[in-house]
């Protein structure tokens, strides 16, 4: 296995999630301190003797322990996700080829554009460059006022497998707009238009449906709120509901039609007068439809701190928190606390005041992984 840990862990937690609120994060803890970032056994090792330790009694102790716990269950994975990803042994290679063929997919649909040069550096070029961002589109009007090559920019200190595909094909949907309308700001629900018909639909042509929408869940389905993400999700929806009520072809059409008539639809969706958006009425088909349907159905996951999610295991309605405290070899104080964010934080059960479970909702939400353990944000993020 010759591709380093972290963007296979990160590859492997995507198609299998951890625990854990955010996948970055997560992997960014179960590699923290690790000397060589390919030694697999040496990651398996200190997991192991995590588990192995005494029981946690606080935060930081349940956090480390939930990681090595998840980190283990994904290194189980790590060869059948290596053979998914092997191209990654060359990543610029790796994103060219994943360009082509998404650019293939959107051709299919009839938007005809110039594929563009595909340049991976560390960090973006000014000034779309934000931290959060992968993949930057540049269109010619771009190059020339900002001194860039035109084409599309990667991230190479952030790009991993299947987010760096699926980013390459959101940024192929501004780039097939920025061709046609250089003189127009690319944003709003040219971004939902970009992730449903890219990120969703023609990044499948490079990796699996399945993954492409794991990677959106991962990416955008976590407990965080932001306004810059809500935003983000408000353009996604909006091209949504465009989606269901004009089809596949009426968001192309849009795209092949360019940014003028992306910002006409816009305003007739922030209106509330749908009717006014000039596309015909048809059906949505089913495919795709259902995908953006289990994802807008799905909502976020409740965060909750690592204690808090190790004593919720534990916890049952009828049952007092301090047994299970005994069970889990916690001190009494620290499972009181945990339970009282159960109860007021994030509201899964009730607790009677001998601290006695009345109610709750916690299989349920196990069941569904709708419950997550939080991570600190990383000292160098």
């Amino acid at each position: 296995m010759s591709l380093a840990l972290r963007p296979l862990l990160h590859a492997a937690a995507i198609l299998r999630p951890p625990r854990a609120a955010s996948v970055a994060r997560f992997v960014h803890h179960a590699l923290a301190g690790l000397e060589d970032d390919t030694d697999v056994d040496a990651l398996r090792v200190r997991c192991e003797r995590e588990l192995s330790e005494r029981p946690p009694v606080d935060d930081a102790t349940a956090l480390r322990r939930l990681v090595a716990g998840d980190a283990l269950q994904l290194l189980a994975h790590l060869d059948t996700v290596a053979a998914q990803v092997e191209a990654w042994e060359e990543p610029r290679v790796a994103l060219a080829a994943a360009a082509r063929r998404s650019a293939d997919a959107l051709h299919a649909l009839g938007i005809d554009f110039d594929l563009p040069t595909v340049h991976v550096a560390p960090g973006l070029p000014p000034p779309y460059d934000p931290p959060f961002l992968v993949v930057t589109s540049f269109d010619r009007s771009d190059a020339s006022r900002f001194g860039v090559a035109e084409g599309l920019h990667v991230d190479a200190r952030r790009a991993v497998p299947f987010v760096a595909e699926c980013a390459v094909a959101h940024a192929l949907v501004h780039c097939a707009l920025g061709q046609r309308s250089p003189h127009l700001l690319g944003r709003g629900l040219e971004e939902g238009l970009a992730e449903l018909l890219g990120a969703l639909h023609a990044a499948s042509a490079t990796i699996a449906a399945e993954a492409a929408e794991a990677t959106f869940a991962a990416r955008l389905l976590t407990p965080t709120l932001t306004e810059r993400r809500e935003r983000f999700l408000d353009a996604f929806r909006a091209a949504c509901v465009l989606h269901d009520r004009h089809g596949i072809e009426g968001m192309a059409r849009l795209v092949r039609e360019g940014r003028d008539a992306v910002k006409v639809a816009e305003q007739a969706v922030a209106s509330g007068a749908l009717e006014r958006v000039p596309l015909e009425r048809t059906s949505a088909g089913t495919t795709l439809h259902e995908v953006t349907a289990r994802l807008l159905a799905r909502g976020r996951p409740i965060a909750l701190g690592p204690l808090a999610f190790h004593l919720a295991g534990a916890l049952r309605s009828g049952r007092r928190v301090a047994d299970a405290a005994r069970e889990l070899a916690l001190p009494l104080a620290a499972a009181e606390s945990a339970a009282r964010e159960l109860f007021e934080r994030a509201f899964v059960l009730v607790l009677s005041d001998e601290g006695e479970v009345l109610v709750d909702d916690l299989a349920l939400l196990r069941s569904c992984a709708a419950t997550r353990y939080e991570l600190p944000v990383p000292a160098a993020a």
